[in-house]
């Protein structure tokens, strides 16, 4: 069932799996976790129904990582026939046939429509990739290029396009990238590639394979597998008496044995790693991590101004100091400093302008908090955190109508996610509308709304905008079975109850 040499599809017979064949593949399963034992925390992506899938099991529990990566790829062949797993996607369906040919068309069609599709570039690339071109395939992935966020599987495919490339160095930078955002790929297809080029390397034809690559792939790995772990220490081990970028090695240490439960050593991997190199903004990071977890803060708030100051122009830890200035420090004029500068180098930085729109209105500079958000939401209208920000900056500049109009559109775009209706009804209580703010916070509360917060401001509009003080005593004796040691509830309560009891005494 293989394409043909062009990558077009195969025209002959289908392999159908029926019941004899998934029979066949559950029986190979079992026998390898018999021979090789199961690795604790394995992914369900390794466990496939079919003759391919099981085979591809055993060959990953052998540690025949390419092996693994050629049998799951049948099984993908098997997916695509019966309409599964593409999302969708005709290129990537085609990719998952095995039709390269037929993947890379589709792909070109849709970029020739929209010349920003992500998809369609994750494609083409891995068509390159497949055909034995990764000069190719990192042309097509130039546009990746740091930011706030990036996409993993960019990140992940690029990195393989270097790895076949004989460049290690490009590679562990590009799977740092990738792995920082605690994110993985969306394509299965990806993430075979990743393990097809762990197992080329691991038999690598030189005398050393490339360990500090190896040592970040099953760092990646790991994530799916916690046995891989292990094998990431290993190899970083392996780097480190080699001399090969002993700090990127010790990172990995460090992030392994963070993940496996042991705080202090991953400390002692990643001081090793700034001392290697004071300047690796990736050690620098964890380590301010470890000691958030330690509760230090003068000592997380000077490891993560070191990141910053040795990747200034880096949006992922100009992002990552500037939280810790606001969140964990309460340092409004050093962050406004942060996204001043960042704003600067890169005005279309959508990201920036919004934070930076966040800290002008913590200020209280609301005329400007409002320019610069309304700034970053022309550039991304989806960007709904800088939405929420412009809308209570408005409601701070006391243009409620306006901020009332912004939340309509965002009710309107997402009538069915609570967030919008619960603020659309703070700038309604604003506006002087309570009515409407009860009928948003009672919609926001059907669909889900779950804050106690937004419950009790209910239940002050009912006693405040509604002479039912009947409903208003219910509500909050509602909310106070719900969470009692409420302070606001626990004072108006008595209130209405009282209220409630002269009316009662007036009606006798």
């Amino acid at each position: 069932m293989h394409g043909a040499r062009d990558g077009s599809a195969d025209t002959g017979p289908r392999w159908r799996p029926g019941w004899r064949s998934v029979a066949t593949g559950v029986a190979i399963a079992v026998g390898a976790v018999v021979l090789f034992g199961l690795p604790g925390n394995l992914d369900e992506r390794f466990f496939r129904s079919s003759l391919p899938g099981a085979k591809g099991l055993l060959l990953y529990l052998a540690s025949d990582y390419a092996g693994a990566a050629r049998a799951y790829r049948e099984d993908l062949r098997r997916s695509a026939q019966a309409g599964e797993g593409a999302g969708g996607d005709p290129s990537l369906a085609a990719l998952m046939a095995g039709d390269l040919a037929g993947a890379a068309s589709r792909a070109r069609d849709v970029l020739a429509r929209d010349p920003a599709s992500v998809p369609a570039r994750l494609t083409l690339a891995e068509v390159a990739l497949q055909g034995g071109d990764p000069r190719e395939a990192l042309a097509i992935l130039a546009p990746t290029r740091g930011g706030h966020r990036e996409p993993f599987d960019e990140l992940l495919l690029a990195a393989v396009a270097h790895a076949r490339s004989g460049e290690p160095g490009p590679a562990i930078d590009l799977l740092n990238r990738a792995l920082r955002t605690m994110e993985v790929e969306e394509r299965v297809t990806s993430f075979l590639q990743a393990l097809e080029v762990t197992g080329e390397l691991s038999r690598h034809p030189a005398a050393s394979p490339p360990a500090c690559l190896l040592a970040h792939l099953h760092r990646y790995l790991r994530i799916f597998d916690s046995t891989q772990g292990r094998v990431a220490v290993r190899r970083a081990k392996e780097a480190i008496a080699r001399g090969d970028r002993p700090a990127d090695a010790y990172l990995t240490i460090g992030v392994v044995y963070e993940k496996q439960g042991y705080p202090d050593d991953a400390l002692a991997a990643l001081q090793q790693a700034i001392e290697r190199d004071g300047r690796h903004p990736e050690a620098l990071r964890w380590t301010a991590i470890l000691y958030r977890r330690r509760g230090d803060l003068p000592n997380e708030y000077r490891m993560t101004k070191r990141a910053y100051e040795a990747a200034p122009s880096d949006p992922f830890y100009v992002s990552y100091f500037g939280e810790v200035l606001i969140d964990r420090l309460g340092d409004l004029r050093q962050a406004k400093t942060v996204w001043e500068r960042a704003v600067q180098e890169s005005p279309g930085n959508v990201f920036a302008l919004a934070q930076l729109g966040r800290v002008e209105r913590f200020l209280g500079n609301d005329a400007r908090a409002v320019e610069l958000l309304e700034t970053a939401l022309r550039l991304d209208p989806s960007r709904s955190g800088a939405r929420w920000q412009l809308g209570y900056a408005l409601i701070d500049a006391e243009r409620a109508d306006d901020a009332v109009r912004l939340f309509q559109e965002w009710v309107t775009r997402n009538p069915r996610d609570p967030t919008p209706h619960t603020n659309l009804a703070v700038a309604y209580s604003h506006a002087r509308r309570g009515r409407e703010a009860i009928r948003e916070l009672e919609e926001a509360f059907r669909l889900g709304e779950r804050s106690p917060e937004h419950y009790e401001y209910l239940c002050e509009l009912y006693f405040y905008e509604t002479t039912d003080l009947r409903r208003a005593a219910e509500c909050f004796r509602r909310l106070l079975a719900w969470q009692p040691g409420r302070s606001r509830s626990l004072q108006l309560l008595p209130e209405i109850e009282k209220n409630l009891a002269i009316a009662a005494g007036r009606k006798r």
